[in-house]
C-alpha cells in the first residue's frame, strides 16, 4: 500500500509518494506488487495521488485521463462511483478491507465560497484534502502550515505518531526571501527520507519515490521515479517561479 506525504506550504504545495503499487488477487488468495508505477498524477484542478487497492486506483486514474475535472464535488463524485463498483464484486475479506481502507490525497485552489463559516476556509488560498471510503466521501482539508500522509497499514500506532510528527517539524513555511528551489528541496528531502525510513519497516512501501509540486498561481511540476542517485527533474506546465 502506497505511502503519502503531503506539505502545505501556503504557496505551494509538495506532495511524494513511493512507487510500489499492491493488488490482490483473489484467485491466489494473495497480495502482489510492482515498484514501477508514477503514481502523482496532473488534473485541472492541481494533483492527485492515493494509498489502497491497486485495482480501485488505477479506475480512478483512468477516468481523471479522459474526464474533464474542474472541481472538487466531480473527484468526490468519481471516487465514490468506483468504489462503490468495486465493493459490489466478490472479493476476498483482505481485498474488500484494502479497498474501504483506499484513500486519495489531492490539491486545488479553493475560492472561500464552498466554506463561508469555515474561518480556516473562507479566504482563496491553496488546499491540500483527502477523501475516500473511509470517511464517507466526505473531504478532510489541510490548509498552509499542515502536512498530512496516507499509507501503509502494517504500520503500529506509534510508527505513525512518530512519522507524523516529524513531517510537521520539518514543515518550513517559506521566507519572502527565500529561493523557491531552496524551500523545495528542503522537503522533497523530508519526503525522501520518510519514504527511505517507512520502506524499511513495511513490505507495501518502495524505497523509490515521485513528487508533486503545484503552486498557488497553478504551475504544477510533476518529477519521474527517482531513486538515491537519480538526477531531480521536473516536467512542469507552465514556468515556475523563481521566488516564493
Amino acid at each position: 500500500m502506497t505511502l503519502v506525504v503531503g506539505f502545505n506550504l501556503g504557496t505551494y504545495a509538495i506532495v511524494g509518494a513511493d512507487t510500489r503499487m499492491s493488488y490482490y488477487s483473489d484467485s491466489m488468495n494473495r497480495f502482489w506488487c510492482r515498484d514501477d508505477e508514477a503514481k502523482i498524477r496532473q488534473t485541472k484542478l492541481g494533483t492527485i495521488t492515493g494509498a489502497g487497492s491497486g485495482e480501485l486506483l488505477d479506475s480512478v486514474k483512468a477516468r481523471l485521463l479522459i474526464e474533464d475535472v474542474v472541481h472538487t464535488d466531480q473527484i468526490k463524485a468519481m471516487i465514490r462511483e468506483e468504489s462503490e463498483r468495486a465493493l459490489l464484486r466478490r472479493m476476498a475479506p483482505a481485498h474488500r478491507e484494502l479497498t474501504r481502507k483506499t484513500t486519495w490525497l489531492f490539491t486545488y485552489v479553493g475560492s472561500g465560497s464552498a466554506h463561508p463559516n469555515d474561518e480556516r476556509l473562507r479566504m482563496p488560498g491553496l488546499r491540500m484534502a483527502v477523501t475516500g471510503p473511509g470517511m464517507d466521501y466526505e473531504m478532510g482539508i489541510y490548509t498552509a502550515g499542515y502536512s498530512g500522509s496516507l499509507g501503509p497499514h502494517d504500520l503500529d500506532e506509534g510508527q505513525w505518531r512518530r512519522l507524523t510528527a516529524f513531517c510537521q517539524e520539518r514543515l518550513r513555511l517559506p521566507d519572502v526571501e527565500e529561493p523557491f528551489a531552496e524551500n523545495v528541496a528542503h522537503h522533497a528531502v523530508t519526503i525522501w527520507e520518510v519514504v527511505t525510513g517507512v520502506a524499511k519497516l513495511s513490505k507495501s512501501v518502495s524505497s523509490k519515490c515521485q513528487f508533486g509540486i503545484h503552486t498557488i498561481q497553478n504551475s504544477i511540476g510533476l518529477s519521474g521515479i527517482l531513486d538515491l542517485n537519480s538526477p531531480v527533474e521536473l516536467a512542469w506546465n507552465s514556468p515556475p517561479p523563481s521566488k516564493i
